[in-house]
């Protein structure tokens, strides 16, 4: 359970996992390992290139993450609190991004123009809970508490 409340092992998985949630979004990955769009129907030119968009900020906030990480672990104490405000602002923003792609899915799904997979919602909503816990954790260790 220790591991389960280690701030650095919840946000290394937030941002690896976001990471690979933009990854299932970029058009330039074999459509196997895509989110496939089919059921946006002729208008997936304008959507998919903001669905692309999302993918490559949820690469970019991820690498972000791991960085700050990365930092955080190198730098002397003084910066430790900043880099900790940094990564709460950065999985604020993860848990922000989740919503959209969350309510899309949720709307596609209740459509009737094509059967749409509800499974497709789990690892956004992993995400979220993931990111969730890590804030929560940041905060602690922040405000000076102790894993338990």
């Amino acid at each position: 359970m220790k591991v389960l409340n280690n701030p650095v092992v919840l946000v290394s998985a937030t941002a690896i996992l976001y990471i690979f949630a933009g990854l299932m979004y970029m058009p330039w990955i074999p459509e196997a390992m895509t989110v496939s769009l089919g059921i946006l129907g002729p208008e997936q030119g304008s959507e998919g290139q903001l669905v692309q968009m999302w993918g490559q900020w949820a690469v970019g906030i991820g690498t972000a993450l791991l960085l700050m990480l990365i930092i955080y672990r190198m730098a002397n104490e003084s910066f430790h609190k900043w880099a900790i405000v940094i990564q709460l602002a950065l999985i604020a923003f993860c848990m922000a991004a989740q919503l959209p792609p969350l309510l899309f899915w949720v709307l596609f799904a209740l459509s009737d123009a094509q059967q749409a997979e509800w499974s497709i919602l789990i690892p956004h909503l992993f995400l979220l809970m993931l990111a969730g816990w890590s804030l929560f954790r940041l905060l602690d260790e922040l405000n000076g508490v102790k894993n338990s």
